[in-house]
């Protein structure tokens, strides 16, 4: 059985490429869900996808997060990977409103926008992200100037050393994963990446239609 995972087309988003390899790499099909499409026709594109990747970028639509919401309520699993974690956290924010972007421009020393394979650690807490990994601190690439400030404590499974929320999971859904890092970058040099990715696309399976 072969998956098919829907990933969100963004204009400004450069890393297409590498989502389409790395979804690949572990036997899974890739579909582009351009988020300029009408609603009707993504919502009629969803009916045959079994895991959703949230890309990143530099803004999000709100059918963005309907269709998050619409992983949600069907058990759909998703991973959103920088600018998609941070539209997963925002939606969980107490004071969520569709269409509000209320990332907040980094102000820190340490650099979150560097072109090298790794640019700073994450340390994790209790979740499935640290038993995956079997490593509470480890090194990720950065490629990012905004970060969520706040979302749901509930949700959020790790940091970088200056504060900056870095990862998260949705309690009970079977896959619902955002990272700030781009793992679809590491594939070819990094486990945990290649780990995640293995993970999510195991379990998009499980949910085949």
């Amino acid at each position: 059985m072969t998956p098919t995972i829907g990933i969100i087309k963004r204009k400004e988003d450069n890393y297409l490429e590498n989502y389409v390899k790395a979804v690949n790499a572990f036997g899974a099909k890739a579909l582009l869900l351009d988020n300029t499409f009408s609603e009707e026709m993504i919502f009629d594109m969803l009916k045959s996808l079994d895991g959703i990747i949230f890309t990143g970028g530099s803004s999000w639509e709100v059918v963005d997060e309907l269709i998050l919401e619409h992983c949600l309520n069907n058990k759909i699993p998703f991973l959103g990977i920088c600018l998609g974690m941070q539209m997963i956290g925002n939606y969980f924010s107490d004071d969520h409103e569709y269409g509000v972007d209320k990332t907040v421009k980094i102000d820190s020393k340490l650099n979150h926008n560097v072109s090298e394979n790794y640019a700073h650690k994450v340390k994790l807490k209790d979740g499935l992200l640290l038993d995956l990994f079997k490593d509470e601190e480890f090194l990720v690439n950065s490629y990012h100037n905004y970060c969520i400030k706040e979302t749901n404590e509930n949700i959020i499974k790790g940091y970088s050393y200056d504060g900056v929320i870095e990862a998260l999971e949705v309690p009970n859904h079977p896959f619902g994963v955002g990272v700030q890092w781009h793992p679809e970058k590491m594939i070819d040099y990094d486990n945990n990446s290649r780990i995640l990715f293995k993970k999510f696309i195991c379990e998009s399976n499980r949910n085949k239609k």
